[in-house]
């Protein structure tokens, strides 16, 4: 059995990706800080409930009873796009968007959440192997 295909590691691997580029895009934003007419960019938010969908296609849920409630279906997951920031703090002089405080926070914040993610993904691994009688 692939680690993967466990619907909850699918699922956390995809967000570590996603927070991947995310730290990508930021650092790309930062290193052109003082680019005139550079407009800071953002990746789209993740989508909760698309994520939970995907997951649950992994891991194979059916209705197997009428009394069973009935899933929702959904497509596959899509890659998220990078947009410019719609309110950007401060736009200098030269029309460059990008706040360097702000992309600290943001970078902040992400490298928050990709340390938590690590952290689930290998307290899920451990419970794996525990459950299978590999330490």
């Amino acid at each position: 059995m692939d680690i993967d295909s466990i619907s909850v590691i699918a699922m956390m691997n995809r967000g570590m990706r996603w927070m991947t580029r995310n730290h990508e895009l930021l650092a790309r934003n930062v290193a052109n800080a003082d680019t005139p007419k550079y407009m800071a960019q953002e990746l789209e938010p993740t989508d909760f409930r698309r994520e939970v969908k995907a997951s649950m296609r992994l891991a194979g849920v059916a209705r197997t009873d009428a009394g069973h409630l009935a899933g929702t279906g959904g497509g596959a997951v899509e890659d998220v796009d990078i947009r410019e920031i719609e309110n950007p703090y401060e736009i200098s002089e030269n029309g460059n968007s990008v706040s360097l405080e702000q992309q600290a926070v943001m970078l902040s914040g992400n490298a928050m959440d990709y340390q938590l993610a690590v952290t689930l993904y290998q307290k899920s691994v451990a419970m794996v192997r525990a459950a299978i009688g590999n330490r």
